[in-house]
């Protein structure tokens, strides 16, 4: 199982998979990016770590 953050106007969300989605076995090793964004680079690594704080991925041990 697969739950993206909510995007903000401080966080951007680009995925291959929707939020609640289920990871096929053979995935692509890029589920997704979470983007943070702020007026300095200070400003968005706290709106990514809050964005990271919040994704949860569930269910994968391995890709074999």
């Amino acid at each position: 199982r697969l739950d993206w953050p909510g995007a903000s106007q401080r966080l951007r969300v680009d995925a291959g998979f929707e939020t609640g989605g289920v990871v096929p076995k053979h995935y692509d090793s890029l589920l997704g990016k979470v983007i943070g964004i702020g007026v300095d680079r200070a400003s968005a690594l706290a709106a990514l770590g809050g964005g990271l704080g919040d994704l949860r991925v569930a269910g994968i041990a391995t890709n074999r």
